[in-house]
């Protein structure tokens, strides 16, 4: 078991041996880079599994003033559910309706949802989709996960492809557009369900050369050298 040894006024900074984490920890809507120090035990056990982390207002020098022992979250997840009524008109029928989002906060901001007229199955759902970001193969718990993201090289579809931008982040999702990898292919081959109808020539000009989809669409395999 490992003693307690806390950083103190007569700490040496220029002797430890710190370690930057790069988790995305905010505390009261301010960024904190957060360290870990082997040398210095904030407590015995600790509800995290490490207790030599520590942390200190973003883009600051660690030092005795502002270090802090960390034992938090970082990035702090959260699930949110909206339901609200709107007013429709259709075919001269007027009505009030209903609608539902399910939403995956991080740090207190939207940062995923979903349709989901009912509570339960948005909930149920909700826990499934914080599970994927959390398990995911790019690093959403990173301050500079979205780094991971652009130009990144992908399959799509099957098909060599580069990420070529981010196009939101909100309550609807996180959405990517999608380009050729022109090392590779000119362009995206028609799905399979399409191959057959000619009548779709319009393929060509909206979804060969760019594609837009979901960040957590089974039409993306993230591993390609």
């Amino acid at each position: 078991m490992s003693d307690i040894k806390e950083i103190t006024k007569g700490t040496d900074f220029t002797k430890l041996n710190m370690s930057k984490i790069n988790w995305d920890l905010e505390f009261n809507n301010k960024p904190y880079d957060i360290y870990s120090i082997k040398s210095h035990i904030h407590c015995i056990g600790s509800r995290c599994g490490d207790n030599d982390r520590w942390c200190c207002p973003s883009g600051e020098k660690p030092c005795y003033d502002n270090l802090i022992a960390f034992n938090g979250k970082a990035p702090a997840w959260g699930i949110r559910y909206e339901q609200n009524n709107y007013y429709k008109n259709k075919w001269s029928g007027q009505s009030i309706e209903y609608r539902g989002m399910a939403i995956i906060t991080r740090n207190g901001k939207d940062f995923y949802g979903f349709g989901a007229r009912d509570m339960d199955y948005g909930l149920a759902r909700a826990q499934v989709v914080l599970v994927q970001l959390q398990e995911h193969p790019i690093a959403f718990h990173y301050r500079d996960w979205q780094e991971e993201v652009i130009n990144r090289k992908i399959y799509y579809c099957n098909q060599p492809a580069i990420i070529e931008r981010i196009c939101n982040i909100d309550k609807y999702g996180i959405c990517v557009m999608i380009v050729p990898d022109k090392e590779h292919i000119d362009k995206f081959l028609k799905p399979a369900y399409m191959m057959s109808d000619d009548s779709l020539c319009e393929y060509e000009d909206e979804y060969a050369y760019r594609v837009k989809d979901d960040i957590l669409t089974d039409n993306i395999y993230w591993y390609r050298d």
